[in-house]
């Protein structure tokens, strides 16, 4: 039990380097690897601070212990970028600099080492896009492109041949969308259309039948907003009805019609969400100017928010995915 406390709190790569160390130690650690490897945590990435700087800091949530763990940082500052989990790694897409570049490159994080490393590069630079895994592959899509172009594009990305696959267009373009994953098709909700009016569609991508198609709108515009999908349902958190408002509320998508749900405790735009032991954890975004380092989560059993340990980092439009 003390092997296993002091390896959930130190995660895998400090396991696997205590474990070297002495031969008490490693048949130790080496025991309960298997069990830490099964803790699936919130990993937390990049952003702006609240300094306006870029970040390429990166921490994350452990809901066993209720405590933060600072990471390895990325290899570039992103903001505004796309994230997906596949198979124990993190994949982090395009985004901005702090030079509001739209970024080409992607890297992702290996959980068992710990380390960052560059992946196959988009095939044009977007920021503002939104990922989810299906399949054991990374679809993106929507954001903006280098001349602050509002995109319709598509893409998947496939680790096994490291390539990137075009997909037929949205059919909206839409930057800062939502996506979310559920039965094996890609939803993708709201963001802001290229003249600027924030969204309350929402679309559907089928890879079996490679279309898409409209579904109902949500009942709030949203931009920046954070969502996940819990115990089938599609939850929708904040996101930004204008310049001047973030918002609070919450809304689910099942049955083919969205519900209005437990508001957040705080409005939250630019937020980020993951689900984790049956509930809904969103952190950080901002509200009124100021960046938020909070993080809350949503029981579905009680419906209601309950708000948790603090981030290390104050930070907003960064991305979050569980592992």
């Amino acid at each position: 039990e003390l092997a296993l406390a002091v390896a959930v709190n130190i995660g895998l790569p400090a396991i696997s380097s205590l474990g070297s160390t002495a031969c008490t130690f490693r048949s130790a650690m080496m025991a309960v690897m298997p069990s830490v490897a099964s803790l699936r945590q919130l990993y937390v990435c990049g952003g702006r601070g609240s300094n306006g700087d870029v970040l390429s800091s990166a921490e994350c949530f452990d809901p066993v212990c209720g405590q933060w763990r600072r990471l390895s940082p990325m290899l570039e500052p992103r903001v505004h970028a796309a994230a997906a989990a596949v198979t124990g790694q993190l994949y982090v897409c395009g985004g901005q600099d702090n030079d509001v570049d739209a970024l080409l490159s992607a890297e992702r994080f290996d959980l068992a080492l710990g380390k960052w490393e560059p992946t196959v590069p988009l095939w044009e630079p977007l920021a503002g896009a939104a990922a989810v895994s299906i399949n054991q592959r990374v679809y993106v899509c929507g954001g903006q492109d280098g001349d602050g172009v509002v995109q319709r594009s598509a893409w998947c990305f496939d680790p096994r041949t490291r390539r990137w696959e075009r997909l037929p267009p949205m059919l909206e373009s839409r930057v800062d969308p939502v996506a979310a994953a559920i039965g094996g098709k890609l939803y993708v909700c709201g963001g802001r259309a290229g003249d600027g009016s924030r969204l309350n569609s929402v679309e559907r991508y089928d890879p079996s039948e490679d279309l898409w198609e409209p579904l109902s709108s949500m009942r709030d515009r949203r931009t920046i907003a954070a969502g996940g999908v819990l115990q089938g349902v599609l939850y929708i958190c904040g996101g930004e009805l204008d310049d001047m408002h973030a918002l609070s509320s919450v809304e689910g998508y099942h049955g083919r019609q969205w519900v209005a749900l437990a508001a957040m405790s705080q409005p939250r735009a630019g937020a980020a969400a993951g689900v984790l032991c049956g509930k809904l954890y969103v952190c950080g975004g901002f509200h009124g100017g100021a960046d938020s380092n909070s993080l809350e989560c949503f029981d579905p059993a009680t419906g209601s928010w309950e708000l948790l340990r603090q981030m290390w980092t104050r930070r907003a439009r960064h991305v979050a995915q569980v592992l």
